[in-house]
């Protein structure tokens, strides 16, 4: 009897963390309603609890993406700077065809930095990823600009609506993925 509530007092530490990473991983779809009016996103989902990094990676593929592989670190970093998991991947698809037509070896997928002949690069996509996501915190959320429809005169300023669009689009792609793994779950 000592033995197991000695077991049970090491272990229950260590079960409590597991289980912290592994549900800040997931997205409750227990009626979560989300809705920016000024970017026409209107984000509903239902049901059950569905891996962010799956909808991610599910997202990636579909679109044949090199950006696939990278499904958890866009989770993380959104995590990290308190960024819409799904404004990374978004941006990603609108500047680069979801990281497909970019500057060879550049690892650039969001237009980061690229002006005239100007261009940033990165080491591979997770670097990217981190600092793009930290960029975009630092550069546009700390200073109000917390969604798509408020990034885009910024991000993009010659066609802020045409950005603002396709980010949008991409954006509920990976919400009608998150709809149906709800859905299936059920």
């Amino acid at each position: 009897m000592n033995y197991i509530k000695t077991l049970i007092s090491i272990l229950a530490p260590f079960f409590v963390v597991f289980s912290m990473t592994f549900i800040s991983q997931e997205v409750s779809n227990a009626q979560e309603i989300k809705v920016d009016k000024e970017a026409g996103i209107f984000h509903q989902v239902t049901g059950a609890k569905v891996s962010r990094t799956e909808v991610l990676r599910k997202f990636l593929e579909k679109h044949n993406s090199p950006l696939a592989h990278s499904a958890d670190t866009f989770v993380i970093v959104a995590d990290k700077y308190n960024l819409d998991y799904r404004l990374l991947p978004a941006i990603s698809c609108m500047e680069s065809a979801c990281g497909k037509r970019l500057i060879p070896e550049s690892y650039n997928a969001w237009g980061w930095g690229v002006y005239g002949g100007n261009y940033i690069k990165f080491e591979n996509f997770n670097y990217g990823i981190e600092a793009v996501g930290k960029g975009i915190y630092e550069g546009y959320v700390l200073k109000g600009l917390d969604t798509p429809a408020k990034m885009a005169p910024v991000y993009t300023p010659p066609k802020p609506q045409h950005w603002l669009g396709g980010v949008s689009n991409y954006m509920k792609q990976m919400d009608d993925i998150s709809n149906q793994l709800a859905d299936s779950s059920l």
